[in-house]
């Protein structure tokens, strides 16, 4: 015969199961044998809920840390009073460069640069105030190879065991950032090529107006001459107008180029020539007018190669050059246009090709 006692196992009063002893021989049991069998089934009970409440908190340990470590953004723990940094995720020191024991040695000022300080204060006095800081803020996170990354950061205030923690949730836009860039830098491309077809169109407008112009100047001294004698002293000025006004003529065709986005038209020419046409116009009487002090002279090589060019450009960079040549001369002084032949070997490390050019220096 044996005796059993069964006894409930509680936890604060809560059933957790039932304890039951036997005994080889038959027995009574006393208050003092139900006591002490009573306290040891409640002490079982009491590790029994321990031990699946340590089981659910490794558990739950465990998601948290899956959780923390595969996030996409970066995360820091930071003591709030001294705002150490107590743990982040791979994410983190990732974006930072630094390992696990670095950044943990650290506070949470040093990942930020100087400059942007007194916004970290204010933002982390509002997160311990009010217990979150929820709007995102733009700053930078200076890595550990020192340089910047633009970062964004929401901030709030957790408590584990009585110790006040600041959870620091911080993305990394450098890419959106240079999107953004991006699609600024082509809006204002497109910006600039609207302006630049606003002009274009009235450029060509422009043109077509002189153009109605210029024909009159062009071809009425060009009548004129033909009934005037060949020894007539007004052939010469009627035959400098319609020169003039052929050089505007290729103005106005300069504007249409431009109107229609064509590539301007290149010829073969000689720079002597071109340079001795330009020193019998008029513009270039005009400007020995305004520097009488200054003397022009040619040094024009003879037997310069011809070249492929837009002679109205030709004439233009001619007038610019001379033009800015005299300004510079204070009082008396002498500007010389010189041509020549000049060979470019496979040595040169830079400028042209290989070649032979024909050269204009002022």
């Amino acid at each position: 015969m044996t005796s059993s006692l069964a006894v409930p196992m509680l936890n604060k009063n809560e059933l957790i199961g039932v304890l039951i002893g036997h005994t080889r021989a038959k027995r009574v049991f006393s208050d003092s044998d139900i006591s002490l069998y009573q306290n040891v089934a409640n002490q079982a009970a009491v590790a029994i809920v321990n031990s699946v409440n340590l089981r659910a908190l490794q558990r739950s340990e465990e998601r948290f840390r899956h959780l923390f470590e595969s996030a996409d953004d970066a995360i820091y723990l930071v003591d709030a009073k001294s705002f150490r940094i107590v743990d982040c995720n791979q994410k983190a020191l990732e974006l930072d460069g630094y390992s696990r024991n670095e950044i943990t040695a650290m506070r949470m000022f040093e990942l930020y640069p100087l400059e942007e300080r007194e916004l970290l204060d204010h933002r982390h006095d509002e997160v311990l105030r009010k217990g979150s800081y929820t709007t995102v803020a733009s700053h930078h996170h200076v890595r550990k190879d020192s340089t910047w990354v633009p970062v964004e950061i929401s901030s709030s205030l957790a408590e584990i065991g009585g110790w006040k923690l600041i959870i620091n949730i911080v993305r990394d836009v450098s890419s959106r950032k240079a999107l953004e860039q991006e699609r600024e830098e082509t809006a204002a491309k497109l910006r600039r090529a609207n302006r630049m077809e606003a002009l274009g169109l009235m450029a060509g407008g422009v043109a077509h107006d002189l153009n109605n112009i210029l024909s009159g100047i062009i071809s009425y001294p060009e009548l004129m001459m033909m009934k005037l004698p060949a020894d007539s002293p007004v052939r010469a000025d009627l035959q400098k107008v319609m020169e003039s006004g052929q050089r505007a003529a290729c103005v106005v065709a300069d504007l249409l180029t431009v109107a229609r986005g064509a590539a301007t038209v290149k010829e073969i020419a000689c720079l002597n020539e071109l340079i001795s046409n330009y020193m019998t116009s008029p513009e270039f009487h005009e400007l020995m007018s305004l520097h009488p002090e200054v003397d022009f002279v040619p040094r024009l090589a003879p037997g310069v190669q011809n070249i492929l060019c837009s002679p109205i450009h030709i004439q233009k960079v001619l007038f610019n050059l001379v033009n800015n040549a005299a300004e510079s001369i204070d009082g008396t002084g002498q500007v010389e246009i010189r041509t020549c032949m000049r060979s470019i070997s496979q040595d040169a490390s830079q400028g042209p090709p290989t070649g032979e050019y024909t050269v204009l220096s002022i």
